[in-house]
């Protein structure tokens, strides 16, 4: 399994399909760790063991360099602390897709955001446990 130690984030990770986000907001079981809402959903396409998609919504940062630059700060910090969550979810042999969305109302320091995503895939892997 060479892409559990790979830090690049590439296209096959991401969660594009429009059939995909759909199923995964209207199926998905959801928590939060503030300011970020995981949604997470095991899925049978076999594509990658997690496809992950972020989001800021429109309503709380009109202006778009704020919602991408927060984006970006999410996708970095998932990209470098991805590795060990990848890897438990490969070895039970599931699929997941993960959405990341800031709900918070002011623009983020790195470090927070990196600390909340840390987090919210140690809570994301334990739930994984439990239903184990």
């Amino acid at each position: 399994m060479l892409y559990i130690q790979s830090k690049q984030f590439q296209k096959f990770e991401r969660l594009s399909a429009k059939r995909s986000i759909a199923f995964l907001f209207e199926q998905g079981q959801s928590f939060v760790v503030p300011p970020l809402k995981i949604v997470w959903k095991i899925t049978e396409e076999p594509q990658f063991p997690v496809t992950v998609l972020f989001s800021v919504p429109k309503k709380n940062f009109p202006v778009s360099p704020d919602r991408s630059r927060i984006k970006r700060l999410m996708r970095e910090s998932y990209r470098l602390h991805k590795s060990d969550f990848i890897g438990a979810v490969a070895q039970k042999n599931l699929y997941l897709h993960v959405a990341f969305i800031f709900i918070g109302k002011q623009l983020p320091e790195y470090t927070s955001v990196e600390e909340k995503i840390i987090s919210a895939l140690k809570k994301l892997h334990h739930e994984l446990e439990t239903m184990a």
